[in-house]
């Protein structure tokens, strides 16, 4: 994890190599664990706001997102089709804002 518009060397906040995470504090490198095994996120890993909050701050805005990994995009997708623009914080299931419209 790094601060900045480009990733360089000295904008990293917060590395992972291998089992070892550790992040650039005060007085230099912080060793946060090194048993994150090869399945796990440092995100999960780390969850230390004292030690790491950018790391908590980047799982919680994380958390946040909504993801649709089932949603058609193709032509013929009930969401491409023409409808009056809305605003909404989430989707139905098929990619329609507002499924209470005709359509």
């Amino acid at each position: 994890m790094w601060a900045g518009p480009v990733a360089r060397p000295s904008a990293v906040l917060t590395e992972r190599r291998g089992p070892h995470v550790r992040t650039r504090g005060d007085h230099g490198w912080e060793t946060l664990t090194k048993a994150a095994r090869p399945h796990e996120s440092m995100l999960d890993v780390v969850a230390d706001p004292n030690r790491a909050p950018e790391l908590v701050t980047l799982r919680e805005k994380l958390r946040s997102w909504r993801l649709y990994d089932h949603l058609r995009t193709d032509p013929g997708s009930p969401a491409r089709s023409p409808r009056p623009g809305s605003r909404t914080s989430a989707l139905a299931d098929d990619g329609i804002c507002c499924p209470h419209w005709p359509g």
